[in-house]
């Protein structure tokens, strides 16, 4: 297409030449507007085809790169499941051993608590001493 762009340039030139031997300006000034127009519909018509194809290239880029990112996302979303299922686990036996290690201690604190019987302490009574009375007779020396 560039080249018959190009065709197209050098067979105007020509014409342009021509014209200007003849020294007709009305038709040149006419052919001149023509050229141009001509040429803005060749190059609106590259440029949208080259937007076209442009546009599928972005399109198909896009559709990859999405396909690619969904790939990673599932995979880092699997792994995130399977990582939040082993910590469930692991937290499941956790709390069954302090639900066992809180058994057991119930069960031994039930054992080392054991009443004891309160023992009074017993009084001791005082024994009161009695002073026997002399009660005699004196002896007499």
């Amino acid at each position: 297409m560039p080249n018959k762009f190009m065709s197209r340039v050098n067979n105007y030139k020509k014409e342009l030449n021509n014209y200007l031997q003849k020294n007709s300006f009305s038709n040149l000034k006419k052919n001149v507007e023509g050229i141009l127009n001509e040429a803005k519909k060749d190059l609106n018509s590259f440029v949208e085809k080259d937007i076209k194809s442009l546009k599928k290239k972005f399109e198909s880029e896009k559709r990859q790169l999405e396909k690619i990112l969904d790939q990673k996302f599932k995979t880092e979303i699997n792994s995130a499941k399977k990582l939040i299922k082993e910590a469930k686990l692991e937290l499941k036996k956790i709390q069954k051993g302090f639900e066992d290690l809180s058994k057991k201690s119930k069960k031994n604190s039930k054992k080392k608590v054991v009443k004891r019987k309160t023992t009074k302490k017993k009084k001791v009574a005082k024994k009161k001493k009695t002073l026997k009375k002399k009660t005699g007779v004196r002896k007499k020396k």
